[in-house]
């Protein structure tokens, strides 16, 4: 017969343990190799913003070119000042259609995978407090926190840089946390 020695001794986490236990392996409902230890400091995350801006800025400027493209072709007039005012009636729906653009593409990015593509790059993942991954809903809350973070001089993002949890406002906000997804060597 086969002597078995089990231990009774129970695992209680804290809240900033690994969310992957080795006896255990992944945990449900939390994101597999994800370390509540390893947040993202302010400068990585800042890159990785400045990644998702400058693809936004890109699709803006794409819009932007073939709106006014758009309304010189259907001018019946070559006089530019008449051309100028017509592509300036478009001013609010082309900010109203940016505006959607950029709530679509943190919402849906943060939603769905976690991660922008600037955070894809820089190996950065947004989890709640609790490890598990983002709803919309709760993507959603965190783009509005990213107004507020803005709001008086971009203090809530800079938060991040003196927060012993490294949150910005709107991490605070939505509970979240932005950690470095580890590296896997072959």
């Amino acid at each position: 017969m086969i002597d078995m020695e089990f231990s009774t001794a129970e695992y209680h986490p804290s809240e900033n343990d690994q969310l992957m236990s080795p006896k255990e392996g992944p945990k449900p409902g939390l994101i597999e190799g994800a370390d509540l230890n390893k947040k993202a400091g302010f400068w990585i995350r800042a890159l990785a913003f400045s990644i998702d801006n400058m693809i936004l800025h890109v699709v803006y400027a794409v819009f932007f070119i073939a709106g006014g493209l758009a309304v010189y072709l259907a001018s019946d007039t070559q006089d530019w000042l008449m051309i100028l005012d017509r592509a300036l009636m478009l001013t609010i729906p082309y900010n109203i259609v940016m505006l959607a653009i950029t709530i679509g593409y943190f919402t849906y990015l943060h939603g769905s995978t976690g991660q922008t593509i600037g955070k894809m790059v820089c190996q950065l993942r947004v989890v709640q407090e609790n490890g598990e991954p983002l709803s919309y809903g709760k993507s959603f809350l965190r783009w509005v926190g990213y107004l507020v973070s803005a709001v008086v001089l971009n203090i809530g993002f800079l938060w991040a840089a003196f927060d012993k949890n490294k949150q910005g406002w709107h991490d605070k906000i939505a509970k979240t946390y932005v950690i470095e997804l580890a590296n896997e060597k072959t």
